[in-house]
């Protein structure tokens, strides 16, 4: 794919930079994709069933998703996954993660309005918090309390949201009621054990 490969390209020219391939959910060749992705340079994948059109309560689509979770696994990349927020897909999402324990996913933005269906998340689930450093501070207590829930070596500060500057969301980050060790873990650390 031309989108991939530019991306590719610009991490061959800023080491800074941590490349994602989109992967499309229901083409035949996304196993493929990945493998190839792999090869180049990718560090990890992006779903978006949301922006595709699909549901994970399709069998065709969770066959797909099974698929390249699969290629995921054989080649240790991660996937980010922005599914529907609904609580018939969030199962669906649970059971394959559930049944392919070797694959790493990401949950994008934590789940929004369902986040606390992030609790009975599989051990292989991390949890992007991109987004939620917005939130009126008084919401802060409670998302720190369901992220020491979900584990917060499983938390990760993403910038899969393009609204603000990576560095606002970090400023932001630091007047939620965390430890050091806890905001050490969610902005930097959690990230380097995945991505070492």
């Amino acid at each position: 794919m031309e989108t991939n490969d530019w991306t590719l390209q610009q991490a061959r020219t800023n080491r800074n930079l941590l490349p994602f391939c989109g992967i499309p959910i229901n083409e035949a060749w996304a196993p493929d994709e990945v493998r190839r992705c792999a090869k180049n340079g990718a560090r990890g994948l992006k779903l978006h069933t949301v922006s595709e059109d699909l549901s994970l309560r399709d069998a065709d689509a969770l066959k797909n998703l099974r698929g390249i979770s699969r290629a995921a696994a054989e080649t240790g990349l991660p996937i980010l996954i922005h599914i529907d927020f609904t609580d018939e897909e969030i199962e669906s999402f649970f059971q394959v993660a559930a049944a392919l324990p070797k694959t790493t996913y990401i949950l994008a933005h934590q789940l929004g309005p369902k986040m606390t269906a992030l609790t009975r998340a599989p051990a292989n689930v991390y949890v992007d918090i991109s987004g939620l450093t917005l939130a009126p501070r008084s919401a802060a207590p409670g998302f720190v309390a369901l992220w020491r829930s979900i584990g917060i070596k499983r938390i990760l500060l993403g910038s899969d949201w393009p609204l603000l500057h990576p560095s606002e969301h970090v400023a932001a980050l630091r007047s939620f009621p965390l430890t050091p060790e806890e905001r050490s873990l969610i902005i930097t650390d959690n990230a380097l054990r995945l991505f070492p």
